[in-house]
């Protein structure tokens, strides 16, 4: 495929797939399950999947039977006590459930000790297909191949994209367990530029360097560094907290702790001004540099970084 979108999409027909010819569900009633404050896209079907309101506002009515609320209760990261309630409630209907394994746009909010285990677990009592998300934390982003790998599990269904190609050229995958791959069949689904023979080439080469040239061990080792320093960052004006894993961070500043010039909008601003390029949104700051970041350079931007907080008072109005 072309996009991370186009291949969650994709990920989702094949699920519906197995879940009609394999698992029994009766004719549409297959239910595919996600988790609260989760992103999976912004097509159709995957905003249906995904829940943060700002990419939701009049793109109405989504897909039915898509969704964390499609069992009529939220759905929480890091919560593995509300799947088992869902699939004991509607686990016969249920064929799917997609799921980051880091949650990226909730904050880098990584996976506790034992979640993605037990929701494998989960998955395999109930016949639910697990779909790994990854197209944001693959390929070494998080200090793994992939981010699931911390966890010691194996998805039924894993997209891909983004880093596949090195971010050169546009591509996406679904891979998966030939009991669900083989239900969709030639013809079935196509996209005009899916396989084509530059993107393939340029992914192929792409993943030889991420494991020839070791960038998850990297990530394992930078990520470590970047996270402390930016855990140690104080500032008197502001509530800060950072989370994630690997070179997979983010800043989080409390708006109810912190006065009204000290937020991530200006925190953001201030940086790129200063020639660091982070993503604000909310109160979140998202710091995810290369993977090939010199440690000089990576601790020159926390600098910025924290320069851009403590200047956040003192300075007055801003050109967002």
């Amino acid at each position: 495929m072309s996009s991370g979108s186009e291949a969650v999409e994709l990920a989702m027909k094949i699920a519906r797939r197995w879940g009609y010819r394999v698992k029994g569900i009766a004719p549409n009633q297959a239910k595919i399950l996600t988790i609260s404050n989760n992103y999976h896209g912004k097509t159709l079907a995957p905003l249906s999947a995904s829940s943060f309101k700002s990419f939701r506002n009049d793109f109405g009515p989504f897909v039915p039977g898509v969704g964390s609320d499609v069992c009529g209760f939220p759905i929480r990261y890091n919560h593995a006590e509300d799947i088992q309630k869902a699939f004991e409630e509607h686990g016969s209907d249920i064929c799917a459930l997609i799921i980051e394994s880091i949650q990226g746009y909730a904050g880098c909010i990584p996976a506790e000790v034992g979640y993605l285990e037990a929701v494998r677990e989960l998955c395999t009592k109930h016949n639910v297909l697990y779909v790994a998300d990854e197209i944001q934390t693959g390929f070494g982003r998080t200090g793994y191949l992939m981010a699931y790998k911390a966890a010691g599990i194996q998805p039924d269904l894993l997209v891909v994209g983004k880093a596949l190609t090195g971010g050169m050229y546009p591509m996406s995958l679904v891979l998966g367990k030939d009991t669900a791959m083989t239900q969709i069949h030639p013809g079935e689904h196509s996209s005009t530029f899916a396989a084509n023979p530059m993107g393939s080439a340029i992914a192929m080469t792409a993943v030889d360097v991420i494991l020839e040239e070791k960038l998850p061990e990297r990530s394992r080792r930078l990520g470590k560094v970047l996270l402390e320093r930016l855990s140690a960052l104080q500032s008197p004006a502001a509530s800060i907290r950072a989370t994630g894993r690997g070179l997979f961070c983010t800043l989080h500043i409390d708006p109810t702790e912190s006065p009204a010039r000290v937020t991530a909008e200006r925190v953001g601003t201030l940086a790129r001004q200063r020639r660091l390029i982070v993503v604000n949104a909310e109160n979140r700051i998202r710091i995810n540099p290369p993977l090939v970041i010199e440690e000089n350079d990576l601790l020159k931007g926390i600098e910025i970084l924290k320069s851009a907080l403590e200047d956040c008072l003192t300075i007055g109005e801003l050109k967002i």
